[in-house]
């Protein structure tokens, strides 16, 4: 019996200490856990708060003026859109090349006159602080130089020079020491309008070499001591489409250098009607990462390697565009994940470049003539914000990221609101814009009026200095446009961007595209021979409607229907729009002023406290109906 016992509780006790243990692993490995995170959050936060640089992205402004493209303004914003460093540039910058940047110097091409078939072009190296521009390369009798790439540390800038547009060679300049020497000896073969750029460790170089008029081989340089060998024997080069040269980038090598993906296009015509992604690794193995329908025309690698982002371009059964995306794959093979859709097929996605965090994706969504975005994407939460904005002007202006890199803090940082205020003071005078409108609303309007032999200009809404809303009306219907608007030649001259109609108290889209849907909105109002400022968007929202089916709504109360129109509250929780969200069932309504004719009505919704005005337009008092007319947050 005392055995037994003694082996009852050598049982437990081993119960007890296992039990503990298990506990004990699970405790340390939690709080482990937990120390290591906020370790890591500690370390990036004293990172974040001592470091020197920002993390920013290189933007470059291009303008069509007279079907030449150029360079505008080249400036840096910081990665979540709160500060502008405008860079200082001596000279104009040629368009032949994209601009590349150091943590000091700006690399660029001054244009020169084209003598004996040479452009005559200076590569410059601008400082930031406005110090100096060194002379990197420039022209002689017999070559010039062209193109610009950076490595990721910013140690080295490759370029080329052009012989008489026969040969091309790869030089490097070695910023450290302020040295050029030559890398890929002339040849005429290397013509660079396909592919070039560094490793992600920067100590090799990779471009094309083009056989014939289908046969290309990728070729590395090793930076020191210019070894060249092939890179990635066996890619079917001929089934790479080069469209677009200078923009396009159909091929990406992996960080690690030891993969590259590619696209091949499957044509019908002239009709791209699908496109595969394809890897090769160094040793020449191919995997079928993903095979989609309608085009692709970048790839970008992230930095730690796991993902492959692209633009992607839908077609409908009609080969018209149906939508554009950006999406994400794996880059060991993956279902493609959309992370971000343009809100108009006519859209534009370009210039795709991840984060050193690998979290977030930058690129440029442009409708070109109109405006150009940078959107920030967020690959985990699948959500996207704009981080700037950028209106086109007279001359179709639109933007590029140019390269994210990481910049000092001390240099001459501008708020973004202050840096646009200073550099975009206004193109076109208001009230010559106001005059304008006043005097050609019935030629701007889309359709005649029907209550009165003509329309009226009652507000406009101020946009941008190009971009305007014109809410106008015949006393019985109301109409509502927006209106791009140009200084041609000391004359003012818009035209309809797009035209609205009243439907539910809000402004439905009739035709055209609207492009500030989101935009605050200053409007003005006509009083007393003068448009004056009237209020923001951003602080009420006023209610259209047509006056005519206000007369409609009356005469339905008078015949006994729609009874619920004598009741202020009652209008309110039946009528306002959607989009505010209110819940008659939790929300509450308190009516705290009906006389001569008009209504207010406080609603509290969700934390939130509202005003609602109304007024009795046909009929005041006993008898007459409510119709919304405003609604402001208080």
């Amino acid at each position: 019996m005392k055995i037994f016992k003694a082996v009852i509780i050598n049982f437990i006790l081993i119960l007890v200490l296992g039990g503990m243990s298990v506990g004990f692993f699970y405790g340390w490995k939690y709080y482990k856990e937990k120390y290591d995170q906020e370790k890591d959050d500690y370390n990036e936060k004293i990172t974040q708060d001592n470091s020197l640089d920002k993390s920013a992205l290189l933007i470059g402004e291009k303008y069509i003026d007279k079907d030449k493209t150029k360079w505008g303004d080249i400036y840096f914003i910081d990665s979540i859109g709160e500060q502008k460093f405008t860079i200082d540039i001596a000279h104009d910058v040629s368009i032949m090349a994209n601009p590349q940047a150091t943590k000091t110097n700006l690399f660029y091409y001054e244009p020169g006159e084209k003598q004996d078939d040479l452009n005559h072009m200076i590569l410059w190296a601008a400082d930031f602080k406005g110090a100096s521009e060194n002379k990197i390369a420039s022209f002689s009798k017999d070559y010039y130089p062209m193109g610009i790439w950076m490595s990721p540390d910013y140690s080295t800038v490759a370029y080329l020079r052009s012989y008489n547009n026969e040969e091309y060679s790869y030089w490097v300049f070695h910023n450290e020491n302020g040295v050029a020497s030559e890398l890929v000896a002339p040849a005429a073969n290397l013509h660079p309008v396909h592919y070039q750029g560094f490793n992600a460790a920067g100590d090799k170089f990779h471009y094309l070499e083009k056989y014939d008029n289908s046969e290309y081989r990728l070729n590395q340089a090793k930076i020191q001591g210019s070894i060249i060998s092939p890179a990635f024997r066996g890619v079917e080069w001929r089934n790479v489409s080069w469209d677009y040269l200078w923009e396009v980038k159909p091929i990406a090598i992996s960080p690690g250098d030891d993969a590259m993906v590619y696209l091949d296009k499957v044509m019908s015509g002239d009709i791209i009607k699908k496109t595969e992604i394809k890897k090769i690794s160094e040793v020449g193995e191919f995997t079928d990462l993903a095979s989609l329908t309608g085009n692709i025309y970048e790839l970008r690698w992230s930095p730690d390697g796991k993902f492959i982002a692209y633009n992607h371009i839908i077609y409908s059964d009609d080969d018209k565009i149906k939508k554009i995306t950006v999406e994400i794959i794996e880059s060991n093979g993956s279902k493609p994940e959309v992370i971000y859709e343009t809100s108009d097929s006519s859209n534009q996605i370009f210039d795709l470049f991840w984060d050193k965090t690998n979290k977030y994706i930058y690129f440029v969504d442009s409708q070109r003539g109109v405006y150009s975005e940078i959107i920030k994407a967020d690959i985990e939460a699948k959500q996207s914000e704009v981080i700037y904005r950028r209106e086109a002007g007279d001359k179709n202006d639109y933007i590029k990221i140019l390269q994210t890199i990481e910049i000092p803090k001390d240099l001459n940082w501008q708020s973004l609101a202050a840096a646009e205020a200073e550099s975009s003071a206004p193109k076109i005078n208001l009230t010559e814009v106001f005059k304008y409108i006043e005097k050609n609303i019935n030629i701007l309007a889309v359709e005649e009026p029907q209550e009165n032999e003509f329309w009226r200009a009652a507000k406009i809404g101020y946009v941008t200095d190009s971009d305007y809303y014109v809410e106008y009306g015949d006393n019985a219907n109301a109409r509502r446009l927006l209106l791009h608007c140009i200084n041609e030649k000391s004359k003012i001259k818009c035209d309809v961007t797009a035209s609205f109609q009243p439907e539910g108290y809000q402004w439905k889209l009739a035709d055209g595209n609207d492009y500030f849907a989101d935009k605050d909105v200053i409007y003005y109002e006509y009083r007393e021979g003068v448009w004056e400022e009237s209020y923001s968007s951003a602080s009420k929202e006023v209610f259209p409607y047509n006056i005519i089916d206000i007369k409609q709504q009356q005469k339905a109360v008078e015949d006994g229907e729609e009874q619920w129109r004598l009741d202020p509250v009652k209008v309110v929780q039946e009528e306002l729009p959607e989009k505010f969200g209110l819940d008659n069932e939790t929300d509450v309504f308190d009516l705290f002023l009906s006389e001569d004719g008009e209504a207010r009505v406080r609603v509290e919704h969700n934390g939130q406290e509202y005003e609602v005005k109304l007024l009795q337009l046909v009929k005041e008092g006993e008898g007459g109906a409510w119709t919304l007319v405003r609604i402001k947050n208080i």
